[in-house]
């Protein structure tokens, strides 16, 4: 069973129903910059929540869902339907009952049915139906006058429930496992994170408008070679787009280690010991941090290649190389790594390039 924290005298109890009486329609739009990577619109009602979520990324989705609702305020079954151009690429189905989830997915010809324990007030998540489910638990904690509600949620992939708290850290501020959600007095969610917000949509517009215009990767691989005397250097990396941010000092701050890339690790490679300016890099493959400085830059390489690597660990650094920067002598929409025939590694984001000089 859930467990209620910070109760008022009169011990525990359910939640009650927080939903509507009339039908109730919002809209959230979720933003890269100045990019709409998504839009939503969710409709809540007694004992009934349904919705539209439309993803562009890196193929434009939509994904159609309802949910029925207990008395009680919690799913007791939620179906999706992900359709990618005119063809359904799969469905879901999910009940929650007598300690359970159940979930059933179709991909084509192909059905997997899984069981698992999970209680009855286990919230199933998936990007597409956060905003409107969460909200049901947005409206409940508030209305409860509490502050934390523990209970457990899983995905779609799951095959065991995690602790999901939702946790009130401030009048308008409620985060829960993934977001950090900005409310209203009555509990509904203004904001998910930074990215997203309510907003008026004509949903059905926007599948149409969509439909043929996805965005792509968002951070596409990329990657350089060059030969430094005789060695073969490379660095793949993932490259993000600027689209209207504000980068140095905002995005990426200043004077603090920078995965330099996006999604997946950047690796640097060397079959032969080089030297990075005065640092000797023995031959090996290494994922590359950097931090940046209004000043100069550091170069940081790491001998983690994990599934983490991605992740710093000052641990794991192997050498820490100083880069020259300056102003980029024309601003760069997306990051680019550089090995130019002289040797020189540059890397480049925005109005600011930083690099350092490779020789054998």
């Amino acid at each position: 069973m859930i467990a209620l924290r910070n109760l008022v005298v009169g011990g525990l109890g359910l939640i009650a129903a927080c939903s509507p009486p009339q039908p109730e329609t919002a809209g959230f739009v979720y933003r890269l910059g100045v990019d709409t990577v998504a839009v939503a619109s969710v409709t809540w009602a007694a004992n009934k929540a349904e919705g539209v979520y439309v993803n562009r990324v890196p193929v434009t989705t939509v994904v159609r869902w309802n949910a029925d609702v207990d008395a009680s305020g919690k799913v007791r079954r939620l179906e999706r339907v992900h359709t990618t151009g005119d063809s359904v690429t799969e469905r879901v189905l999910i009940t929650l009952a007598n300690d359970s989830a159940t979930i059933e997915r179709r991909q084509g010809d192909s059905t997997t049915t899984r069981r698992f324990a999970a209680a009855p007030v286990a919230l199933p998540r998936h990007p597409s139906t956060d905003a409107g489910l969460l909200e049901l638990q947005t409206r409940q904690l508030v209305a409860s006058g509490m502050t934390e509600v523990m209970g457990e949620s899983f995905s779609t992939g799951d095959t065991v429930v995690t602790p999901d708290t939702t946790r009130r850290v401030a009048p308008d501020t409620v985060v829960v496992p993934g977001p950090r959600l900005l409310i209203d007095s009555t509990g509904r969610i203004l904001k998910l994170n930074e990215n997203a917000e309510r907003a008026t949509v004509d949903i059905e517009a926007l599948v149409a408008a969509f439909k043929s215009r996805p965005l792509g990767d968002l951070s596409p691989r990329d990657s350089v070679a060059g030969a430094i005397g005789g060695a073969n250097v490379s660095v793949a990396y993932g490259s993000p787009r600027k689209r209207g941010r504000d980068v140095f000092g905002a995005l990426v701050p200043w004077d603090r280690p920078w995965r330099t890339g996006a999604n997946n690790a950047t690796f640097f490679t060397t079959d032969q010991p080089i030297r990075a300016g005065s640092v000797r890099v023995p031959a090996g493959k290494y994922s590359v941090f950097t931090i940046p400085g209004q000043a100069g830059w550091t170069l940081l390489l790491s001998s983690n290649l994990g599934d983490n690597a991605a992740v710093y660990d000052s641990t794991t650094i192997v050498a820490r190389i100083p880069m020259q920067s300056g102003a980029a002598s024309t601003p760069a929409e997306r990051l680019t790594f550089e090995i130019a025939p002289d040797g020189t590694l540059r890397v480049t984001w925005d109005a600011v390039s930083a690099s350092v000089q490779l020789r054998r």
